[in-house]
């Protein structure tokens, strides 16, 4: 009795005919991580805890943000399969990027065209770097949005471009970390929950990479093992890190402040202070979150809108004469808010005469101790200014300067009556 046998039956294993493979199979199998698509997961994640922080404090809308950082982590896996110079693809990276934000940012102008918004978000960014590189103040808050976007971009897109591409997660978490504790830096106490988060989140990544670059050893070496492996010792870290950082939640916290740490950042933070004294003028609109009793203006006391008092005192002082307390003085009005005048700083050493007084025709010293209820390098002061028991900087303004036309005279009636009569 004969059977009917197939033709691939009949032909032996060496001469079996293979189905081809379609071409979109090799690009998923090509494009598809060596690290696992488990990685990227936790990598946006991750990402995603920085920006609910962002978002959720509202210092400006930051429409479609969530997006921006999925679309970056994917550009980030994708290029990092890409092997050509980094000097080559970076670029077209920060351009796809710059191009999200601005079509993103462009759904908080309303009632105009596509092409309306995407030329009125170029303008009002144009604006914008005029007034940084001058001396203006700024209302408007789309450029910060526009701003976030992007930094979210660069984060995300690098942080998952150098774990893909080096096989290494310590730059993504540093990364994340310092824009996340930047960001908690300017907002009230219970928001610290949320780095609770993102810690999770770190370990979990380091346990997932320390896994996988494992399983590639075992691989090249040819040591045989199942894919569960990487799920249990991701299993594990999930369980280890809850309980250590539950652990921590609740165990009492003693807070130790180091005097030499504590001076070193005070150092390291000066030039840091004085950018945010001048960043006032471009940011004086950005609501602030921080639960502090006061806050001392720089040079520019931008329009924030209405103010609401908690009925709290600020300010204890004891005078022998009552005074006003004055900390600057501002002299220019603008439609965006007021400009104090430049000033020249002078170094007061402590128990030093700093005589103010030498024109005045009679003086009398009292003696003022003031309290502030919040931190302050800055004091108020009645009078005139002529002794400090500390080390301190005096801000006195300069002397006012006019120009007069010796060749026309014309000009001499925009001048003080008293510099007029001069000229």
């Amino acid at each position: 009795m004969t059977g009917e046998k197939s033709l691939s039956e009949l032909l032996s294993p060496a001469m079996r005919v293979e189905k081809p493979t379609p071409t979109w199979q090799k690009a998923i199998t090509y494009f598809s991580p060596e690290q696992g698509w488990i990685l990227l997961i936790l990598l946006i994640l991750a990402f995603f805890s920085v920006a609910s922080v962002i978002d959720t404090a509202n210092w400006v809308e930051t429409p479609g943000l969530y997006w921006v950082i999925i679309l970056a982590s994917l550009t980030g896996q994708l290029f990092s399969r890409i092997r050509l110079p980094s000097l080559l693809i970076h670029p077209l990276s920060v351009t796809i990027g710059l191009l999200a934000s601005l079509v993103s940012v462009t759904s908080l102008i309303k009632g105009v065209s596509f092409n309306e918004k995407i030329w009125e978000v170029c303008l009002r960014l144009d604006h914008w770097y005029e007034i940084a590189s001058g001396e203006g103040m700024n209302t408007d808050l789309l450029p910060y949005s526009a701003l976030i976007l992007f930094l979210a971009w660069l984060m995300s897109y690098t942080g998952t471009w150098w774990a893909y591409r080096h096989s290494n997660i310590w730059l993504p978490i540093v990364v994340a970390g310092v824009a996340i504790l930047t960001s908690l830096s300017f907002l009230p106490a219970y928001f610290t929950s949320r780095f609770y988060i993102f810690v999770f989140l770190c370990i979990l990544l380091v346990a997932q990479m320390t896994t996988v670059k494992a399983m590639i050893r075992w691989k090249n070496e040819g040591t045989m093992f199942s894919r569960s492996d990487g799920w249990g010792a991701l299993h594990s870290a999930f369980w280890f890190s809850a309980a250590v950082l539950l652990i921590a939640a609740i165990l009492p916290l003693y807070i130790y402040v180091s005097g030499p740490v504590a001076s070193l950042w005070k150092t390291t933070r000066t030039p840091i202070a004085f950018v945010e004294d001048e960043m006032t003028r471009l940011l004086g609109n950005v609501p602030s979150r921080k639960e502090d009793h006061g806050r001392f203006f720089g040079r520019f006391l931008p329009f924030i809108g209405s103010i609401s008092f908690r009925g709290e005192s600020v300010l204890w002082t004891e005078s022998d004469y009552p005074s006003y307390w004055t900390a600057r003085t501002y002299s220019v009005y603008t439609s965006q808010g007021w400009i104090g005048g430049k000033t020249r700083d002078y170094k007061i050493s402590s128990d030093s005469i700093f005589a103010m007084t030498t024109t005045v025709k009679s003086v009398k010293s009292i003696q003022q101790v003031i309290q502030m209820s919040f931190p302050s390098e800055r004091f108020v002061a009645g009078g005139v200014f002529e002794w400090a028991s500390e080390d301190a900087v005096l801000g006195i303004l300069e002397p006012l300067r006019f120009e007069i036309s010796l060749e026309n005279g014309d000009s001499d009636i925009y001048l003080p009556s008293d510099i007029r009569n001069v000229a």
